[in-house]
C-alpha cells in the first residue's frame, strides 16, 4: 500500500492508492564503467520508483549502500570508495524493497589499481546477436552453444576479468527489445558480474547516432567519454578508453567516426587516439572496433569496404606508432588471425615482407610464441590481428587475407590471458575445442638478470634522469670505454643483427630492450656501427654507437630520451649493471656499478662514473 501528497486549490489531499503493485525486475541487474574504485550498477523495472544499490565484501553483511531519489524505471547508480582488486556483493532496489542480490550471483570484482600486473582474463564476442541454434542457406547459428563452450572452459563460471563486445551485439536493427533478447537474456550471468565494455557496430547504426550520441545502443550503455576508467577524455560514448591494471584498452568507431563524408568526425577521433596514446604508461596496448582493418570475409572485403580502407589508413599507423599489441575486430563472421605484422596500410596485394616482424604461427608448441623485444609500449614493434566475429553465426570466407594465419569456418568466441609480460591467445569453438592459439611475450630481448660472462669496460659513466612530471624530458646516457669490440661479434646491425640494451639494479631488470636489424637510423662503417633517431620512437633511443676495437679501444655508447624510455625511478639497488648484446652472436659488453661508484642516488636521478 502506497500513499501519495498532492496539492489542489491550496488544500492537501493524500490519496491512498490501495492495491498498488511493487515494481517488477525486467532487465538485470547489469554493471557498466568498472574501475579499481568504483561501479555502475544498472537495471530496469516495470514501474517507476527510486533506486538503492546495497554492497559489501561478504554475502548476507551489505554494510555500504547508495540511493537515487529520482523515480524512474531505468536505474543507474554510481557506488564508489571501493578496494581495487575486491570482489563485492551486490544487491538493487527501491529504498523500501530488494529486488534482486545478496546471494552468490550477484557479485563483481573491481579492477586492479591503474599499472598493477595480475592475472587477467579477457573474453571477446563479435556479432553475437543470434543467439538461437538455426540455420540461413548455409549459414549456422548457435550463440547458445558458443556462450556453453565458454563457461565450461572457464570452469563453469559465467564471467570474466574483461568482457568485450565486438558490435553487432543485437540483430537486425539492435533496438531496445533486440539487446533484451540478444543479450540480457542471452547472457545475463556475465552482465551481471563483469561491466561491458562495447563498441558500436553496423546493425547498431541503423538506430543509434554516433556523431549525435543517440538511438538505442547509447542508451543501453554507460562508457566513459570523460576518462572515467582511466585513459584522456574522448568526449564521446563512439570512442573511448580504458585501464585494467598493466592493459590500456582503446575503442574506436569504425562506423560513423570514419565516414569520408565527415571528415572533422575522423579528424576528431584520430587526435584524440594520438593524445590518449600518448599518456599511457602501460605495459600492454590492445585496440578492438567493429569493422576489421585486415579480412576476407564474406560481403566484409577489407580491400573493398570504405570504412575498413580507412580504419586500416586513419588509424592502424597511429597504433603502431605507439606499440599496439593487438588489435580486436568482429563483423566478418568467421575466425581470422593476422602473424605479427607492422606499417601495412594498402590494399592486400601490397603486403610484403618488409611489413613482417615475426611470420610463424605464434603457437609454442609449433613455430614459437611471438617476442616483442622490450617491455611496454614499443613503437612500431609488430601486432597481432584479430577477426572474430563468429560468436552467433559463421559465414564463409573469400580466403586467406596475407596477413593471417587462420581463417576458419567456425563458430566460436576469443579469449584472452594476460598474465605479467606473457599473453596467450585462444580460438575456442561451440564445441568446447581449442582451434587456435597463439603466445606473445614482451622483455624477451632481455633476461631477468644480468647475461653471464660479458666484456667489461675498463671506464664507464652512466646517468639516469626520471622526470617526476615530463616524461618526455626523462634521461638515460651509458658510455663505455676501454673494451674489446670485435667486429665478427658486433655483426652488422644495419642488415641482420639485433642489438639490446638491457639495464638492471640490484633486484633485477630495470628496463632495456632491442634496437631490430634494419631499423631506420643504423649504418655500419668498417669501424663500428651508429645508430641515430631524432624523434626516439623506439626504447626512446636517440643514439647509439659501437666503435670496434681488438685492442681494447672499443666503445659502447647509448643515449635515449622521452616517452619510450621508461626509465626507473631513483633512488636505485645497486649495483647497477648496464649491458649491450648481440642476440645473433651471442657476444654482449657490459659496465658495472657498484656503491664506490656511485656519484647521486636520490629522487629522480643516478649518476656513477668508475
Amino acid at each position: 500500500m502506497k500513499s501519495r501528497t498532492t496539492t489542489w486549490a491550496g488544500m492537501a489531499l493524500v490519496l491512498t492508492l490501495a492495491g498498488a503493485a511493487d515494481a517488477a525486475l525486467i532487465r538485470g541487474p547489469y554493471l557498466q564503467l568498472g574501475t579499481p574504485t568504483s561501479m555502475v550498477v544498472r537495471w530496469r523495472t516495470d514501474v517507476a520508483e527510486d533506486s538503492r544499490v546495497r554492497w559489501g565484501t561478504t554475502q548476507g553483511s551489505l554494510s555500504s549502500s547508495e540511493d537515487d531519489a529520482t523515480v524512474t524505471t531505468e536505474h543507474s547508480v554510481t557506488i564508489d570508495g571501493l578496494t581495487p582488486n575486491t570482489v563485492y556483493y551486490y544487491e538493487v532496489g527501491s529504498t523500501t524493497t530488494p529486488l534482486a542480490g545478496d546471494d552468490i550471483d550477484h557479485f563483481f570484482k573491481t579492477a586492479p589499481a591503474t599499472g598493477d600486473s595480475v592475472p587477467t582474463r579477457i573474453w571477446a564476442i563479435g556479432d553475437s546477436g543470434y543467439p538461437d541454434p538455426g540455420v540461413v542457406g548455409a549459414w549456422i547459428r548457435d550463440g547458445d552453444a558458443v556462450r556453453d563452450a565458454y563457461i565450461a572452459y572457464n570452469g563453469g563460471v559465467a564471467s570474466a576479468d574483461v568482457f568485450l563486445l565486438l558490435g553487432d551485439n543485437a540483430y537486425t536493427l539492435a533496438t531496445d527489445a533486440e539487446y533484451q533478447t540478444d543479450l540480457f537474456e542471452q547472457y545475463p550471468g556475465f552482465m551481471r558480474t563483469t561491466p561491458a565494455w562495447a563498441c558500436i557496430g553496423n546493425h547498431e547504426g541503423f538506430v543509434a547516432d554516433s556523431i549525435a550520441q543517440t538511438g538505442d545502443y547509447y542508451n543501453v550503455f554507460t562508457l566513459p567519454a570523460a576518462g572515467e576508467a582511466g585513459g584522456v577524455p574522448s568526449g564521446t560514448e563512439s570512442y573511448y578508453s580504458f585501464d585494467y591494471g598493466n592493459i590500456h584498452f582503446v575503442v574506436l568507431d569504425s562506423e560513423e567516426s570514419i565516414f569520408a563524408a565527415n571528415p572533422a568526425a575522423t579528424a576528431a577521433m584520430q587526435a584524440w587516439l594520438e593524445s590518449d596514446l600518448a599518456a599511457t604508461d602501460a605495459e600492454w596496448l590492445i585496440a578492438f572496433w567493429h569493422r576489421p582493418p585486415y579480412s576476407k570475409g564474406f560481403l566484409h572485403d577489407s580491400d573493398v569496404e570504405v570504412e575498413e580502407i580507412a580504419m586500416r589508413e586513419k588509424m592502424v599507423p597511429i597504433l603502431d606508432d605507439y606499440g599496439v599489441d593487438i588489435v580486436l575486430a568482429g563483423h566478418s563472421h568467421h575466425y581470422e588471425r593476422s602473424i605479427m605484422i607492422n606499417g601495412h596500410y594498402g590494399l592486400s596485394g601490397t603486403f610484403g615482407p618488409e611489413h613482417v616482424v615475426d611470420g610463424g604461427d605464434g603457437d609454442p608448441v609449433g613455430d614459437g610464441a611471438y617476442e616483442k623485444r622490450g617491455t611496454g609500449l614499443v613503437p612500431n614493434s609488430g601486432a597481432v590481428y584479430v577477426v572474430a566475429g563468429s560468436a552467433s553465426e559463421v559465414r564463409d570466407n573469400l580466403g586467406l587475407h596475407p596477413v593471417m594465419e587462420k581463417a576458419l569456418e567456425s563458430l566460436g568466441s576469443f579469449i584472452l590471458d594476460v598474465n605479467g609480460e606473457s599473453a596467450v591467445g585462444t580460438f575456442l569453438d561451440n564445441t568446447g575445442t581449442v582451434l587456435d592459439t597463439f603466445e606473445l611475450n614482451k622483455g624477451t630481448a632481455c633476461p631477468a638478470t644480468p647475461t653471464l660472462g660479458c666484456t667489461l669496460a675498463g671506464k664507464s659513466k652512466i646517468v639516469i634522469k626520471d622526470n617526476a612530471t615530463k616524461d618526455s624530458a626523462d634521461k638515460l646516457i651509458w658510455k663505455a670505454l676501454e673494451m674489446n669490440v670485435d667486429p665478427v661479434d658486433l655483426g652488422d646491425p644495419a642488415v641482420s643483427d639485433v642489438i639490446d640494451f638491457c639495464f638492471y639494479d640490484g633486484t633485477g631488470k630495470l628496463l632495456g630492450g632491442s634496437l631490430p636489424p634494419g631499423a631506420p637510423g643504423w649504418t655500419t662503417k668498417s669501424s663500428g656501427s651508429s645508430y641515430k633517431d631524432k624523434e626516439a620512437d623506439i626504447l626512446g633511443v636517440k643514439v647509439a654507437k659501437a666503435k670496434t676495437s681488438t685492442a681494447g679501444e672499443g666503445q659502447i655508447l647509448a643515449k635515449a630520451k622521452g616517452v619510450h624510455l621508461l626509465t626507473p625511478t631513483a633512488p636505485l639497488a645497486l649495483p647497477i649493471t648496464a649491458q649491450a648484446k648481440n642476440d645473433d652472436t651471442g657476444a654482449c659488453w657490459e659496465s658495472v656499478f657498484n656503491p664506490l661508484d656511485v656519484k647521486k642516488n636520490e629522487d629522480g636521478k643516478f649518476v656513477a662514473k668508475n
